[in-house]
């Protein structure tokens, strides 16, 4: 759109009143004598003369001469004009389905959230232009529902991107027990074959101030082979307490090597397994 200052005003600006124009007729191409939307787009309204546009355009209810409209000029043909589309509507319910679909997952919330953004910005713009549209007097089909069911669908996406951020902070502090346990001391107090299974004998000591899950892993070494692991559940120990633990190895060993048992890692409980 041309700038004002690339209009000329003329000697006498004055407030212009514009009639409405006629719901569903066509813009482009009319006959009608008197002010409406200019088909160059360069400003808000144009003067029909009945024969051709002119000259004479307003913008904001001030009129003014556009001194750069050659004389005569006539918009393109009605049949190649472009139609308004309903491409922007529909991205934008797009893109609020996929946002509502995503935003309570934990992490993608925050895709989630983008999407709904992009969803608002998209049906706000469709719809200020449908406004705009009917202010003119120019029924335009720009899928004006389809923005109103997208702007709908976004509000309820934002609401469940606030499910998928404590989703998100649940998930991470579950992960969290697991990798950071907590100072412990363990020890291996018995290591011997019983019915063809080796049996682990240990504790674990919570050396932190607040109580604790574990999942200990005891490795099984046949002679200098890593044969079997075991890994024991410890549902709570308590801040400065001891706890005894038994794994027994998932094979059998009838072999004359001498069997070694050992602490191979110690994590937190398994996640939501409280």
């Amino acid at each position: 759109m041309v700038a004002a200052q690339n209009a000329r005003p003329p000697s006498s600006v004055a407030r212009v009143e514009y009639p409405a124009t006629t719901a569903g007729q066509d813009l482009i191409g009319r006959n009608e004598m008197g002010w409406h939307p200019d088909p160059t787009h360069r400003f808000e309204f144009r003067y029909h003369n009945g024969q051709r546009w002119t000259a004479d355009v307003a913008r904001g209810g001030i009129r003014y001469v556009d001194a750069t409209a050659p004389p005569g000029w006539r918009p393109p043909s009605p049949m190649f004009a472009a139609h308004p589309s309903r491409a922007m509507a529909v991205t934008a319910l797009v893109f609020a389905i996929c946002s509502l679909v995503i935003a309570w997952v934990p992490f993608l919330f925050v895709v989630g959230a983008a999407g709904a953004i992009v969803a608002f910005v998209l049906s706000a713009i469709v719809l200020r232009r449908s406004k705009r549209y009917h202010a003119a007097g120019q029924p335009a089909a720009i899928g004006q529902g389809l923005a109103v069911a997208a702007l709908i669908t976004a509000i309820a996406a934002s609401g469940l991107c606030v499910v998928g951020f404590q989703l998100t902070r649940i998930v991470l502090r579950e992960v969290d027990e697991l990798v950071n346990p907590g100072p412990y001391t363990t020890t291996i107090d018995r290591c011997e074959t019983v019915d063809g299974h080796v049996v682990a004998e240990g504790s674990i000591h919570n050396r932190d101030a607040v109580a604790h899950g574990y999942t200990v892993t005891v490795v099984y070494h046949r002679g200098t082979e890593r044969w079997d692991t075991t890994s024991v559940q410890l549902s709570s120990v308590a801040a400065g307490a001891t706890v005894d633990f038994t794994a027994a190895s998932g094979s059998t060993n009838f072999s004359s090597l001498p069997v070694t048992c050992e602490i191979d890692s110690v994590y937190g409980p398994a996640p939501f397994s409280n």
